[in-house]
């Protein structure tokens, strides 16, 4: 899961969220990775601090991937979060880290050894 938390109203924030929304998510490697995960889009203003403060949101834009166990696995915050490059790469790492950890990773690895 990728929660995408947003700011519409802070000047600042709100320059790279819409430099994310426009740009960074319409960008081809950034597209594809992301029909993998299942993004929510939350606007961090109206979301509960509770769940702020869970998942150390601080600025906006901040892209939390999220196993199904609901541990963040990483976190993007700011203008970093707007780079394509950088935001490929920790898709990348993302799927490759869940995939060592779900069960049918486990299940794929040991096809056609019995």
């Amino acid at each position: 899961m990728l929660l995408y938390f947003h700011a519409d109203k802070s000047k600042s924030m709100a320059k790279n969220c819409a430099t994310l929304d426009r740009l960074t998510f319409r960008q081809k490697g950034v597209t594809g990775l992301a029909r993998q995960f299942h993004p929510v889009r939350l606007d961090a203003s109206k979301t509960d601090r509770a769940l702020l403060k869970r998942f150390g949101v601080r600025t906006a834009p901040t892209l939390v991937f999220v196993d199904r166990n609901g541990k963040a696995l990483k976190k993007v915050s700011g203008k970093s979060a707007t780079s394509v490059k950088a935001l490929v790469a920790v898709m990348k790492a993302v799927l490759k880290k869940n995939a060592k950890t779900s069960p049918a990773a486990s299940v794929s690895s040991t096809r056609g050894k019995a």
